[in-house]
This record gives C-alpha cells, structure tokens and sequence, in this order.
C-alpha cells in the first residue's frame, strides 16, 4: 500500500491532473478482468463471484479499491516492457 501511495503522489507532484480521482472505472474493470482471466462480456454476476473469491464484496468495490493500485501496475508493466525492448535491441 504504501508503495501505490508514493506511486500516486508522485505522478500527482508531477502533474495535478494525474490523480486517481480522474482514472476512468471504465479502464481499471479491464484491467480486473484482464487479470482475473474473465472475458469482457462477463456478465455482473460472474464478475461479483469472481470479486467474492478474491475478498471483495462486489466487482464495484474492487473497482473502487484497484484505482490506488492502478498507477502502480501500470507503471511496473510499462518499466518491464521497456526493459524487455532495451533487452531485445541490445541483440540488434
């Protein structure tokens, strides 16, 4: 947790405007259901079990409580695709 908290306070220093009072819920439910393997038409009932059995009361409330972490995850996978990339052209 307190590492997503420095995530967002410093892409909030960095510009006021990237906070995560403005994440679309649109985007981080992709993101859910990209990582929890469930199909974009997953209907809300195979959402909330899916949120149920990772402890969540609802596929909302994951929603809710994934935009602190969003920042982070999305930071981390655009670092290892970078990596990846520098990794490939050092075999160029």
């Amino acid at each position: 947790m307190a590492a997503a908290l420095r995530t967002n306070a410093c892409a909030q220093e960095a510009n006021p405007r990237h906070s995560i009072a403005y994440l679309n819920p649109d985007r981080i439910a992709a993101h859910l259901l990209q990582q929890w393997q469930l199909t974009v038409d997953a209907d809300l009932p195979r959402r909330d079990a899916a949120a149920r059995d990772r402890a969540f009361r609802s596929f909302d409330s994951a929603v809710e409580s994934a935009c602190s972490f969003y920042l982070g995850a999305v930071a981390r996978a655009s670092s290892r695709a970078g990596s990846a990339a520098a990794s490939d052209s050092a075999l160029i």
